[in-house]
């Protein structure tokens, strides 16, 4: 049984470390495909569909502008801590700092009303945590007796286990606000990186939507000339060089729209429900359990406009799609 155990521990070690080398490899590989994008989307895809002028520079100008609000987002998601809990002993001095009559009263619900969600390399303490973060029912994470809290700790790492709080195999650590563990960033997605994360989908989206709006079809192009349908006089321009590398940009851009939009409004949806995708699939396991009369209640919903306060910063459409500005 131990020689089990010892080979198992062996090879999620591997995986870890693959998953870690793997991180490195697909943050180059997006940084890539948003250059290549970029440059087929400007020099090549547009001015060989759109003959006007001007539509050619506005489209120009709207790539260039969604582009810009990709990287910086994308930046920010690889450089932001997702927010990791402290070992006990930290977090107990930490604690004792905050009396337990402000912790019982509720009044610690953002530090500075919302700047906690603001910084983007914060200090995590405990006294600065939000008020669920003291508060609930989830008995593997937290118990109340008598008015009191008491957390547990993480087996693993050592450190309290705030309710919503998970530990990631692969970055060892205890994630407050867990939503998943992203190889795209190369880290995970938690509480002071979530929302960048979502901007990140959402100008992905908007971009790759915005050249495949025009490569839709040249698809069709080539699917026509498949059938010995040709759109062209000049047979030879089916032969060209250019014109399949246009073609493999419009099927890249089209993919790349699908799976961005297919995320994004799967995020959305757990953004405005104030969900996590761990909690999204633990709720979905609970619901099978329930009796067909019984409802599950998600005790962290506080209704739209505060749920995507609580992640973004603001619910004020469209100045949250700028975290630069608030």
């Amino acid at each position: 049984m131990n020689g089990f155990a010892k080979c198992m521990d062996s090879i999620i070690n591997c995986f870890e470390c693959f998953a870690k080398f793997l991180g490195h490899f697909l943050i180059a590989f997006v940084f890539f495909a948003i250059s290549f994008l970029y440059t087929s989307g400007t020099f090549f895809i547009f001015p060989f569909m759109i003959k006007n002028s001007v539509i050619l520079i506005l489209t120009r100008l709207a790539l260039l502008f969604f582009t810009v609000n990709l990287v910086y987002n994308y930046i920010l998601c690889l450089i932001t801590c997702p927010g990791f809990s402290k070992p006990i002993s930290k977090q107990e001095e930490s604690r004792n700092e905050v009396s337990q009559h402000d912790i019982e009263a509720g009044e610690l619900l953002f530090l500075e009303s919302r700047n906690i969600f603001n910084d983007r390399n914060p200090q995590i303490e405990d006294s600065f945590l939000p008020e669920e973060y003291f508060k609930g029912d989830d008995k593997n994470n937290l118990f109340i007796d008598q008015g009191k809290n008491y957390m547990t700790n993480c087996s693993k790492c050592n450190a309290i286990k705030h309710p919503r709080t998970h530990h990631c195999s692969i970055c060892n650590k205890c994630i407050l606000n867990m939503d998943h563990h992203c190889p795209w960033i190369g880290q995970c997605v938690g509480l002071y990186n979530r929302k960048y994360f979502i901007l990140f989908l959402a100008w992905s989206f908007l971009s790759c939507l915005l050249i495949s709006i025009f490569s839709i079809p040249m698809i069709i192009i080539l699917l026509s000339s498949l059938s010995g349908i040709n759109y062209y006089s000049d047979a030879s321009l089916y032969d060209n060089v250019t014109f399949q590398g246009l073609l493999l940009s419009s099927v890249l851009s089209v993919s790349f729209s699908l799976g961005t939009g297919t995320l994004l409004f799967f995020h959305i949806y757990l953004l405005v429900t104030n969900q996590s995708t761990i909690e999204y699939h633990q709720n979905l396991f609970f619901r099978k359990s329930l009796n067909g009369g019984e409802a599950l209640i998600n005790r962290f919903d506080k209704g739209l406009s505060n749920n995507i306060r609580e992640i973004m910063g603001t619910s004020k459409f469209p100045l949250l799609l700028f975290p630069c500005f608030y």
